[in-house]
C-alpha cells in the first residue's frame, strides 16, 4: 500500500483550526451562504479562478500569470463572481469568508463536486 504525503500538523497552517470543526452537516451550514450560491451557480473557471485570486492575496497580475490569462479576464471572471455570490472584494470581511470558506469546503469534500474543467475560456 502506497501512502500521500504525510503533512505535519505545525504545518497545516489555517488547516489546523478548519480541521478541529465537525466534518459533517454543521461545517457545511457554517459556510457563508454567498459562497455556497458561488459554488452551486457560477463555473468551473469562475471559482478556480477566485480561488487562485484569493490564495494569492489579491494579487491580479499573479493570479493571472497563475492561470495563463490576460487581465481583461481575470478582471471579468472576478467580477461575475462578485455579482454572483453578492460580494465585494474589495472588502477584507468577503475575501476572508470565502477565502476560509473555499478552504473549509474542500477539508469536507464539499468542493470540488467534481471536476471543474480548467482556467481556459470567459
Amino acid at each position: 500500500m502506497t501512502g500521500g504525503p504525510v503533512a505535519r500538523w505545525q504545518d497545516l497552517g489555517v488547516y489546523r483550526t478548519l480541521a478541529q470543526l465537525p466534518a459533517d452537516a454543521e461545517a457545511a451550514a457554517s459556510l457563508d451562504p454567498r459562497l455556497t450560491i458561488l459554488l452551486d451557480q457560477a463555473g468551473g473557471p469562475v471559482i478556480t479562478t477566485l480561488e487562485t485570486y484569493l490564495d494569492l492575496a489579491g494579487d491580479a497580475k499573479a493570479s493571472a500569470e497563475r492561470l495563463s490569462l490576460h487581465r481583461g479576464t481575470l478582471y471579468y471572471r472576478l467580477q461575475k463572481a462578485e455579482r454572483i455570490a453578492g460580494v465585494d472584494l474589495r472588502s477584507g470581511c468577503d475575501r476572508l469568508a470565502l477565502h476560509l470558506g473555499f478552504k473549509l469546503a474542500r477539508l469536507i469534500g464539499l468542493y470540488p463536486k467534481q471536476a471543474h474543467g480548467t482556467a481556459a475560456g470567459p
